[in-house]
């Protein structure tokens, strides 16, 4: 609809649930009543109902909206802090429950396959979260700097992650340990700390 809901509700946008409801029975009876007067009047009565019931619904679906994202922000926080207790387990399973994948979500799952030593995984992930949100300086710069873990001399960035399973020629996941010492330290070091929002640099 045009109109501000929140107008037709003679109401700010800063009103209370309460207000709100209030608001809204209020002209509801008000509307409702009016249809019933003769010519003109009726009919804007009636119009006036149809306007109301239509904006009462529109600001409660924002507010749910609201909601929803307030505590998705919540949720992503602490995953976030359970990733920097070193919870990679926990986080992963709460990370799951969550079924919007946005920039954010993608940021902090390419955390995670980074902490596990999963090098490609992490950077797809990063990726993920750059083409939703191109502008992000943060995800840019771990980005970039995971890229230069992976084109170190040190690490190939084809088996960065991966170990071979002696007698059975399988590529097995790498300890975390294990994975960090292929790159050069100081580079991964300032890797993990951008991606940790500790933003200590060597």
């Amino acid at each position: 609809m045009s109109q501000n809901p929140y107008e037709v509700l003679k109401l700010t946008p800063d009103a209370s649930m309460e207000d709100i409801e209030q608001a809204y029975q209020k002209l509801k009876a008000q509307y409702s009543e009016d249809r019933f007067l003769e010519g003109e009047a009726g009919r804007q009565g009636a119009i006036n109902l149809m306007n109301l019931e239509n904006a009462y619904s529109e600001i409660i679906n924002m507010r749910k909206k609201q909601q929803a994202r307030i505590e998705y922000g919540s949720n992503l926080g602490d995953i976030d802090q359970m990733i920097k207790d070193g919870k990679i387990d926990q986080a992963q399973i709460e990370l799951d429950k969550m079924s919007e994948r946005t920039a954010h979500w993608h940021f902090l799952q390419s955390i995670i396959f980074y902490k596990k030593g999963w090098y490609d995984e992490s950077r797809a992930q990063l990726k993920l979260a750059l083409n939703l949100d191109p502008n992000n300086t943060q995800y840019q710069t771990a980005l970039s700097r995971l890229e230069q873990v992976m084109a170190s001399s040190n690490a190939n960035p084809y088996t960065m992650g991966t170990q071979q399973t002696q007698g059975q020629g399988q590529d097995q996941p790498m300890p975390p340990d294990a994975s960090m010492g292929l790159a050069n330290c100081c580079t991964t070091l300032c890797l993990l700390d951008c991606c940790c929002n500790l933003m200590r640099c060597c």
